[in-house]
């Protein structure tokens, strides 16, 4: 890697912001706020063995199902979103729902992601998070949920049995 004096703060200004960041991160992977596509579930044939052979368990507005697998990415759990048209027949209220859903997601998956590599470190979970009301649901309500249901799986992937 190539090292930059910056003189000034004009100087530094003239930086793309990118490189600015990449210089000062001391954020780890394990703890990065990002949400890439990597962590997010995509795999059909995954998909459908979640909903064959998964668990599942109501924490309303949500129905949380999950699976241990193995899964083509290095991040020790993939998620995926989902809200039905039958609930929500209007594809603005669909995508508003299910942007609140990944951004509480992302910002409280290290509840999940300590537990995972802490208490079994070579495990793989593939989630998917359902929203079940047919009701207008405020975010903050939404992120509480969705921490809840981080922190029953974290609980869940703490016990050696369910391994």
């Amino acid at each position: 890697m190539e090292t930059i004096h910056v003189e000034t703060i004009h100087e530094l200004s003239l930086l793309p912001i990118f490189f600015y960041l990449k210089i000062n991160s001391t954020i780890k992977r394990s703890e990065s706020f990002r949400f890439t596509s990597q962590e997010r579930l995509k795999s059909a044939k995954i998909l459908e063995e979640l909903f064959s052979k998964g668990q599942s368990k109501v924490i309303f507005p949500f129905r949380l199902v999950w699976l241990t697998t193995p899964l083509p990415s290095t991040f020790p759990v993939q998620c995926a979103v989902s809200v039905s048209k039958r609930t929500h027949p209007k594809a603005v209220d669909r995508n508003r729902i299910k942007r609140q859903m990944r951004e509480a997601y992302r910002l409280h998956k290290h509840l999940l992601y300590q537990s995972i590599q802490t208490n079994c470190p070579d495990t793989q979970v593939a989630m998917m998070l359902i929203f079940i009301n047919r009701k207008d649901t405020p975010y903050v309500l939404i992120e509480k949920k969705v921490k809840s249901s981080l922190q029953f799986l974290a609980k869940y992937y703490r016990h050696p049995s369910n391994q």
